[in-house]
């Protein structure tokens, strides 16, 4: 599955979810969990370049030292080379892998590991998730992406609302002058069995009357607008295979932020 998060993006396996999601595009902080004892942790920070990184990995093992030795456990650590970035490990309160590297597209520091609760071996998932990583830069579309739900987004929108409910995942961005409402609907089938995928998208996406089309991927719906609501037209795509449906609503009064079908695809 795939986790596209404030201008970077990387696969985990699907049954892992995020329970903690902090920060925003400038600094920030995920983490990921597991059905089990591991979990992945990703921290980022905006930097004018490279610099040293070893004197951040090093601040961070301090700070893990003191809070194993105020657990009175022992701390271990090791790292080295590999390239341009550090690879590390550490066992005290918590057992890791991790890389500390610098991403030129975003221009951020970024601390990834895979932790444990026990020491044992992960070293096959941490190599998974961080041969997946990429960053977004100047590229006319970034990816949001969190249990199941997925877009591909001009950049510069800010995170305003996330709702994970069983069943839904719900995304409000936002910028200046545009708002983008994000959802996966779970039991697609079930939703639009009675009363079909026209009516349902209308009273789901709160659209009384709209225009409606029919176009290659899905629906197109749009609602006009009036001197105090801004025009909002949505697109919403029903995958019988994942029996989801995903809405992307737009509401702005600017002609470039009308929604595409490649924002879905």
């Amino acid at each position: 599955m795939v986790f596209g998060w404030q201008g970077f993006s990387l696969e985990h396996p699907d049954d892992w979810g995020p329970v903690t999601l902090t920060g925003t595009r400038k600094e920030g902080y995920v983490r990921i969990t597991s059905p089990g004892r591991l979990g992945l942790q990703i921290r980022w920070k905006e930097a004018a370049g490279p610099g040293e990184l070893k004197p951040r990995l090093f601040s961070y093992f301090d700070r893990l030292a003191r809070d194993a030795k105020r657990a009175k456990v022992e701390f271990r650590r090791e790292h080295e080379e590999d390239g341009e970035r550090l690879t590390y490990r550490y066992n005290g309160t918590v057992h890791a892998r991790g890389a500390l590297f610098f991403s030129p597209p975003c221009g951020r520091v970024f601390f990834l590991e895979v932790v444990s609760s026990r020491n044992e071996s992960f070293l096959v998932p941490f190599r998974q998730m961080l041969g997946s990583f990429q960053s977004f830069g100047q590229q006319p579309l970034e990816t949001w992406s969190v249990l199941g739900l997925q877009v591909h987004l001009p950049p510069g929108l800010l995170v305003e609302k996330r709702q994970f409910l069983a069943g839904r995942t719900q995304l409000m961005l936002s910028k200046r002058g545009v708002q983008v409402l994000a959802d996966r609907w779970g039991f697609g089938e079930q939703l639009i069995q009675k009363h079909g995928l026209e009516a349902w998208a209308a009273a789901a996406l709160a659209m009384p009357r709209p225009e409606i089309k029919e176009e290659g991927c899905g629906l197109r719906l749009v609602q006009k607008g009036s001197l105090l609501k801004p025009r909002r037209e949505a697109l919403v795509m029903l995958d019988i295979d994942q029996n989801q449906i995903t809405t992307l609503t737009v509401a702005s009064r600017q002609s470039q932020w009308r929604p595409q079908w490649d924002w879905l695809t």
